[in-house]
Formats: C-alpha cells, sequence, structure tokens
C-alpha cells in the first residue's frame, strides 16, 4: 500500500452511546455501513491525515499513547482493519470493504426511502412529547377497558369463518406495515436517516424490516424509543380496530386486536432479532449483543479449559450492571439456540418424508378449493406446507453460507489450466 496512507473522503466519525468502560465510536462508511471503533484504534485513525507516513503515525501513536507502535505495527493496523472495512482508501482510491453479513438472509425492498421520507416527516409528529404521551395514555385505557370489560368471543373452528382469517390476516399485515414506519418515522424525528423498508429472511420465516442503520448515531434514550417505535404504531391502530368493532359488530376485528398483541409479545423476545432484542442491547447499552454473547461464551470455554490463558472477556470491558447482564444473557441465548437446532434436526427427517404428500395434496386440492372459496381450508393446507418450505430454504441458505467461504479458498487453491500463448511468427 502507499506510504501515505489517506481516509476515505465520505468517512464520518461519531461517539457511541454504550455502557463500555471507555468511549468507543461508531464509523459511518458509505451509505448503509456502520463500524464499530475502540478509543484505542479512533486515535490511530486520527492520525491519518494524507500527510504522515506510517512511520510517522506509529511514531506520533506511541508518543499519545504511551503503546509502543512501530511502523509494521501501523502497517498491520491499516491492512487489517481499516482498508477492508472502506475506512482508508487504496491507491487508485477505490473502497475495499469487507462483506458485512446481515442477519437476515434476503433483503427484498419493498417501498424506497424517496418514496417513505414524506410519509415519515408527518408521521414523526406522533413523537412530540405531548402528542407522545397522550397516544400511549389512550393505547393502556383502551387496553385495560377491553381485558377487564368486553366479553371476548369464542374461538374455534365453527366459530371462525374464511372470512374472517381473511380479514384478520389482511389487517395484520397493513399493522406490520404501519410498525415498520413507526421505526422509519422515529428516526426521522431523531435526525437519523432512514432507508428502505422491504421483507427479508430471518431464521425459517420471513419478516419485514426497516433500515435504521443510521440510529447509531443517537444516544441510547433515543435507539430505545426508535426500537420500540414499531410496537406503538402498530398500538395506535387498536383504538381505530375497536371503533370499527363498535361500528360493524365483526368479531374479525377483536381477532385481530388479539391477535396483534400477541404478536407483540413475541417481538419482545430478546433471543431473536426481534424489537425485545435491540432494546435489550440499547437499554443495556451493548451494541452486537448477540455477538458479545458468542465470545463471552468461547472466553468462559476458554478459561475453564486454559486457565493461564491471556484472552480477556469482552464483558470486562462493561460497567458492572451491563456485564453481569451479558453474563446472563450469554447463557440463556447460547442455551436457546442450542436447543432450537436440536429441535430442528430431531423434526427434519419426519419433515422432508412428509414433504412430498403435503405438496401434492395442496396442489391437487387447489382448483377445487378455490372454485368453492374455500379460503379456510387453502390457508390450512398452505400454513402445513410453509413451514417445512422455509425451513428447507434456511437450511439451504445456512449450508450455502458455511460453504461459499471454504469453497472459495479452496478454489484459489486449486491449481488453475493457463491459456498458451501461441509462438510469434
Amino acid at each position: 500500500m502507499s506510504a501515505v496512507p489517506k481516509l476515505h473522503t465520505n468517512i464520518e466519525f461519531f461517539p457511541l452511546d454504550t455502557a463500555s468502560t471507555s468511549q468507543t465510536y461508531v464509523a459511518r462508511a458509505g451509505e448503509e455501513r456502520r463500524i464499530e471503533v475502540s478509543e484505542t484504534l479512533y486515535r490511530f485513525i486520527r492520525l491519518v491525515d494524507g500527510n504522515r507516513s506510517l512511520e510517522e503515525i506509529a511514531a506520533a501513536f506511541s508518543e499519545q499513547t504511551g503503546k509502543q507502535c512501530s511502523a509494521a505495527d501501523a502497517e498491520r493496523i491499516v491492512e487489517t482493519y481499516l482498508i477492508p472495512y472502506g475506512i482508508i482508501a487504496t491507491e487508485n482510491g477505490k473502497r475495499v470493504e469487507a462483506k458485512q453479513r446481515s442477519y437476515l438472509y434476503v433483503r427484498i425492498p419493498l417501498f424506497s426511502q424517496p418514496f417513505l421520507r414524506p410519509i415519515t416527516g408527518v408521521l414523526q409528529v406522533l413523537f412530540v412529547p405531548p402528542v407522545f404521551y397522550l397516544g400511549l395514555f389512550l393505547i393502556a385505557a383502551l387496553h385495560l377497558f377491553l381485558y377487564a370489560f368486553v366479553d371476548r368471543p369464542a374461538f374455534s373452528p365453527q366459530t371462525i369463518t374464511s372470512t374472517d382469517v381473511l380479514l384478520v390476516a389482511v389487517l395484520l399485515f397493513i399493522s406490520t406495515l404501519f410498525h415498520e414506519l413507526g421505526h422509519s418515522s422515529a428516526c426521522h424525528r431523531f435526525g437519523a436517516k432512514h432507508g428502505d423498508i422491504g421483507v427479508g429472511l430471518y431464521l425459517y420465516f420471513p419478516v419485514f424490516y426497516a433500515d435504521v442503520t443510521d440510529v447509531w448515531r443517537l444516544k441510547r434514550t433515543e435507539r430505545a424509543v426508535v426500537d420500540s417505535a414499531g410496537i406503538y404504531f402498530q398500538l395506535l391502530l387498536v383504538p381505530f380496530f375497536y371503533t370499527a368493532y363498535l361500528l360493524t359488530g365483526h368479531p374479525a376485528l377483536l381477532y385481530t386486536i388479539y391477535a396483534l398483541n400477541l404478536s407483540i409479545v413475541g417481538s419482545l423476545n430478546p433471543l431473536l432479532r426481534f424489537d425485545g432484542y435491540w432494546l435489550a442491547s440499547d437499554l443495556t447499552g451493548i451494541p452486537n449483543l448477540r455477538k458479545r454473547a458468542q465470545e463471552t461464551l468461547r472466553s468462559l470455554i476458554k478459561k475453564l479449559f486454559k486457565p493461564r490463558s491471556t484472552a480477556s472477556l469482552p464483558a470486562l470491558q462493561l460497567r458492572p450492571g451491563a456485564r453481569y447482564f451479558l453474563y446472563s444473557y450469554s447463557l440463556v441465548s447460547n442455551l436457546f439456540f442450542a436447543f432450537f437446532l436440536y429441535h430442528i434436526v430431531i423434526h427434519l427427517p419426519g419433515l422432508i418424508g412428509m414433504y412430498p404428500a403435503i405438496l401434492i395434496k395442496f396442489v391437487t386440492s387447489l382448483p377445487g378449493d378455490i372454485a368453492a372459496l374455500n379460503f379456510g381450508a387453502i390457508l390450512k393446507r398452505l400454513s402445513s406446507l410453509l413451514f417445512p418450505t422455509i425451513v428447507f430454504i434456511m437450511l439451504a441458505l445456512m449450508l450455502y453460507r458455511l460453504l461459499s467461504g471454504p469453497l472459495r479458498t479452496l478454489s484459489r487453491l486449486l491449481p488453475r489450466k493457463t491459456a498458451e500463448v501461441p509462438p510469434s511468427k
């Protein structure tokens, strides 16, 4: 690389509000990339001004921090961390970026940022404090009334019609889109940029997502509001659903409210990357919570089998409250995912064996169900087909992720045939 490294022109740095015992920063490299940077690495980066050579940067860093840093150490830092993450430009000025994995296997944008921005510009008024607190009061009062004084209709296959099922599905779909608008609108309110809204595949089920990557520039309390904004927006729909129920008497509207509340309870699970996960991460001040939990488990295992190991625990870099939370979260989350994988492995042979019969039954019954407008039967067969289909897709994607790296490495090691140059005449 060049002896005089230069930062990329569009790199920005922001202090990151965390529970770390030392200040950390966020490096914004491009539109979608945010990289957490330690205080030590940040001080090194600030010495890269386009004028200093690697030798001069190493000398200045050693003088400022009291840590010995040679020119070779400086080159290793640049080559290992700063160039791959697009912080420092290469000699031709081109950004070389390490591929940043997403927890979503697939991302399909549905609504672009330019389309959403005018909408979130209007909806962000729902986070103005008087409006926000009034909304919370109405939500709490209505739910207290619903569960204390309103008789819940009986749920059974005989009382729920195909029309009810279809109406509930449509209303829940609308509420989910409104959920994502909540995240984007909260970003808009606090001055962070938001991106697209789309659909992706997480583990073995499809999910909607809102690109709020820029949220890391905000304070922890503001990030927590963004995390819970989707639930807030969904709950704001409940008064409208209940008003429609009073006007029409249609029980599907009550079914929708109960189903919506159940989905919200599920989204608060901090073990999966739903709203509860991001809320736990921001309230405790532990970014990349799942990754930190895995690192903590590996470090504890290493300490257990190699007591004299000098490997440090990630939790030791946190304040006491966050440290104990990370220990607990590491134990519970890793046990949860171990049980999840065990569950898939145990049931996979059965899914493979029954899948052809389910698929044939669905295909052969579909024309008759459509002709009879039997949407309930269609949805029932589709739901029984959907789960194994998504499991197979998820496993294929997991295998692809696991094998793509080693296969690329193997292909580079294998000898390649080169075309012989014909002799000149």
